[in-house]
């Protein structure tokens, strides 16, 4: 039964892809994609910069430190940064989903 299952939600994501290439959806998901790409990608960069800036105001000694700092500073900025994310692609996002259920609805 759970084989079944998985299967057809396999099925029902691949129509949703197929949904992807008709007329009139492209635009209602590739704006909102294109927007949270900008929005993650500015965040992270900066995100980047302020350690590498915040590293460099280490005294000299404690320099070695630096390779332990970023990937620290990184998972912990990725999991406050994964949940901020989706909370403003939701927000972005949201005047779009009606509009896109709706052109889905009449396809």
């Amino acid at each position: 039964m759970k084989h079944n299952n998985f299967i057809k939600g396999i099925t029902y994501l691949i129509r949703g892809f197929r949904l992807l290439t008709k007329h009139g959806i492209k635009r209602f998901v590739i704006i909102p994609l294109i927007i949270n790409i900008i929005l993650f990608s500015t965040l992270m960069g900066g995100g980047f910069h302020i350690v590498s800036y915040l590293v460099s105001f280490l005294p000299h000694w404690l320099h070695w430190l630096s390779w332990l700092l970023f990937p620290v500073v990184f998972a912990t900025f990725s999991i406050v940064l994964i949940y901020t994310f989706t909370i403003a692609a939701n927000i972005i996002g949201a005047p779009f989903n009606s509009l896109l259920s709706e052109k889905v609805e009449l396809i």
